[in-house]
This record gives C-alpha cells, structure tokens and sequence, in this order.
C-alpha cells in the first residue's frame, strides 16, 4: 500500500484511546458497573482486532525495507522487550500477575502454558505472531499460498485450543491466538496490496458484520459443540468488523488533517498499552474521590492525560536509549 499512511496513526490512537481511556478505565470507578456487556464486549473484540490489523500491516512494511531477517528482529526486540519486560515487572509488583505469569510472560509462553497474564497477554500475543511475520512475509509474492498458510497455522492454533479444552491437556491455551491471528494476517497482506476506493465495499461489510455478530448469538446443546463454537464464532465476526473499521478510515484518509496530538497519541500508543495500569492505581492511591461521578471526572480529567504524557516521556526515553546503544 503506496498511500499516506495518515489514517494508520489515527486508527492507532483511537484505539488506544478506547482501550486506555475508556474499556480498562472503568474499571476504576463504580460510576458505570454495567459497562461490560455483550455489546461493548464485542466492539472491544474489534478494537482489538484493528489494532492487530495495524500491526500486521507495520510489520508488512517494515519488512519489505528489511534487507535481512536478522536486522528485522534485532529491531524490533530491541524497541519492544526492554520496555514489555519493564510493565511485567511492574505488573508484578502492583499485584497484577503472579511470580510464575509474570515468568512465562517474559518468556512469551503465557498464551501457551496458561494463564495468560491481566493485559499484558495482547502484547504477548503480538510479539509470537512478529516472530513468525518473516515467514509469512515471504510467502505473500504468491497470495493463494499466502492465505493457504494463514489458515493452516489458524488450523493449527485451533487444534491446539480444542486439544486443551477437549482433551483436557491442562496446558491453557489461549483462544484470543486464534481470534485475532486473521487480523494479523489480514494487515500483512494489506501491507503489499492495494485497496479499491469504493464505498460499496463498506456496505456489503456492514452487513457480514452484521450477519456475523448474529452467529456469536448460536447457542448449541452439545457442551462439545458448545466448546468449539465459542472459540470459532468470533473468528468471523471479529475479522469482519476488524476491516470495515479500516477499510472506513481508509476511504476517508482525505479528509482526515495531520494531527500532531494524533500522531503523538500513536507514538506514545505502546508504552500507554503497557504502563496505564499501574499509574491508574498509582494516582488512586494518592487520591480517589468517593462519589461516582467525581471518580469519574478524575479518571477522564487527571489521570488519563497523565498516562499520555508519561507515556510518550518513556518511549522518548526507551528511543534515545535505543539510538545509544546504536
């Protein structure tokens, strides 16, 4: 995809925005407790999904000005562990994941040999799937083997999550792999290919969504039926509501102006990811009002825009370090 790459960092930043700012907010406050339901559940499951897409599709563009796998890893481990080994240390210590969680974490195991570790897990997810991208990378100058391999490793991750739950193998497989490596796959392939600009795509995406999230309604009689389906179901309506978010902004990336809030919301949209807990409960330590509504106004007020600027003040200092040791 040749085009500016404007609408990215707004799709980055609204996301982070929602996670941070809105979906792990609340719970902080009792002002809204009905806040998880079926509804903001399976938006979150989207939000989630767009920001997988956009990291396939990063992934795909940085691979293809890699001149070597070796200079590709080596980058990306060295902008991306130091910092996610740093939140799940300090996960640990604010309570959040036990000793041996936070061990498997460090070692991205978690999402294999469960359970997978409060927040953290997604970054975790992240950093097995931008193991295997080379590979997949390399498979994209030939798309149906290209999608054929997608799906086998999907396949193989499914085998895996219905293997644990079936067989009782006891290992925890996460069923989030499977939910969300088609998003991955989805923004590599977009990294290489170019979209049409035609609105009727949206419509005939709003309805799958649509058709989709009336099939994670199904409910089967069978408790082994019951155990594939509710890992499955997700899987299109997850994927489908995924690309209509981009492929929405993408249409509308020329009306979308330079932001420089935008694009430092979206510098800073790794380090919110990782740290946002732990300030939250740092600040409420310090000081949390009783009454709902002014939680809520301290939440949204105060503690958010301190997550931001602390959060762009350590990936500055994660990225200076970095071009030191360099």
């Amino acid at each position: 995809m040749k085009q500016d790459l404007n609408y990215v960092h707004y799709l980055k930043a609204m996301s982070v925005i929602y996670i941070v700012g809105i979906w792990h907010m609340f719970d902080y406050t009792y002002y809204f407790p009905s806040y998880k339901n079926v509804y903001s559940l399976s938006f979150t499951y989207s939000i989630l999904g767009l920001f997988t897409l956009v990291s396939g599709l990063l992934i795909g563009l940085s691979l293809s000005r890699s001149s070597s796998i070796l200079p590709f890893y080596s980058k990306r481990i060295l902008r991306i562990y130091p910092l996610y080994l740093a939140a799940v240390v300090m996960f640990f210590l604010f309570d959040l994941n036990s000793i041996w969680v936070s061990i498997k974490s460090a070692a991205f195991l978690s999402l294999f040999f469960g359970p997978a570790p409060k927040t953290l897990w997604y970054i975790c997810m992240i950093m097995v799937l931008y193991l295997i991208s080379p590979f997949l990378f390399r498979l994209l100058v030939r798309p149906k083997l290209f999608l054929g391999v997608s799906v086998g490793v999907i396949g193989l991750l499914c085998i895996l999550v219905f293997g644990d739950k079936l067989l009782f193998w006891g290992l925890g497989v996460d069923y989030r792999l499977v939910w969300y490596t088609p998003c991955f796959c989805l923004g590599m392939w977009l990294s290489q290919y170019s979209l049409p600009n035609d609105k009727r795509i949206v419509i005939g995406a709003l309805f799958l969504t649509l058709v989709a999230a009336l099939l994670t309604l199904v409910e089967l009689d069978s408790w082994t039926l019951t155990v594939l389906a509710d890992v499955v179901k997700y899987i299109p309506f997850i994927l489908i509501s995924t690309f209509t978010l981009f492929y929405t902004a993408y249409l509308a990336q020329g009306c979308l102006p330079k932001s420089r809030v935008i694009i430092t919301l979206s510098y800073a949209s790794f380090a919110m990811y990782l740290f946002h807990r732990p300030i939250f409960m740092t600040l409420k330590s310090l000081y949390f009002p009783d009454d709902s509504l002014m939680q809520l106004v301290f939440l949204v007020v105060l503690c958010v825009p301190i997550i931001f600027c602390l959060s762009w003040c350590i990936q500055k200092l994660a990225d200076k370090a970095l071009k030191l040791i360099k």
